[in-house]
C-alpha cells in the first residue's frame, strides 16, 4: 500500500507540478508544492506546508508541519497602480534547500533563501538570509545560534559520510 501511494504522491507532482521527486519522498496532507520542485531522496514535508515554486531539496531533508517558503512573488512598486493588480515578475527566485536539513515547525521562509548542508532550522522561525552549512538559527528573524557539531573534525566526518552515501545511491 506505501509504494501505492508513493506512485501516486509523484505521479501528481511529477505531471501536474512538473517535480522531480527521489526515492521515498512523503508528503503529510494538506501540502501544497508549487511548479518546478526537485527533491533527493529520503524527503518529508509535514502536514498543512506550502513550497513555493522554484524550490529544490537536497537527501535527507524533514520538513515539519506548517512550514511555508513564500514571498518575492508581487510586484508592489507600480505607482498608481494596487498591488493586487500588479501582477507578478517575470524572475521568480530559486530556493535551495541542502542535503540533511532539518526545518522545523512553522518555519517561514523568504523564497530565494539558501540553505546549507546539514542546517537546523527552529521552530517558528522567519528566515530572510542564507544559512550557514552544519549551523543552528533560530529566531525572528532567524539568527545564529551555534554549530551543529561541537569541532570541525566531526563535520568534516559527517560530510565524507554523506558524499559516500550519495555516491552509492546513484
Amino acid at each position: 500500500m506505501k509504494k501505492i501511494i508513493y506512485y501516486l504522491l509523484k505521479l501528481k507532482y511529477t505531471l501536474l507540478r512538473k517535480a522531480k521527486i527521489g526515492q521515498n519522498f512523503v508528503v503529510g496532507r494538506n501540502v501544497n508544492i508549487d511548479k518546478n520542485f526537485k527533491c533527493g531522496n529520503y524527503v518529508y514535508i509535514g502536514q498543512n506546508s506550502y513550497i513555493g515554486p522554484n524550490t529544490s531539496f537536497g537527501h535527507w531533508v524533514m520538513v515539519a508541519d506548517a512550514v511555508n517558503i513564500v514571498g518575492s512573488d508581487h510586484i508592489f512598486d507600480k505607482v498608481g497602480t494596487p498591488i493586487i493588480l500588479s501582477g507578478r515578475p517575470a524572475y521568480q527566485p530559486h530556493t535551495e534547500i541542502g542535503n540533511d536539513v532539518w526545518i522545523g515547525h512553522g518555519v517561514t521562509i523568504i523564497r530565494g533563501i539558501k540553505i546549507g548542508d546539514g542546517a537546523i532550522i527552529g521552530a517558528n522561525s522567519f528566515v530572510n538570509k542564507d544559512i550557514e552549512p552544519y549551523s543552528i538559527y533560530g529566531g525572528i528573524p532567524a539568527k545564529f545560534i551555534k554549530k551543529r557539531f561541537s569541532n570541525e573534525s566531526d563535520t568534516k566526518r559527517h560530510m565524507e559520510q554523506l558524499q559516500k552515501m550519495i555516491k552509492e545511491m546513484q
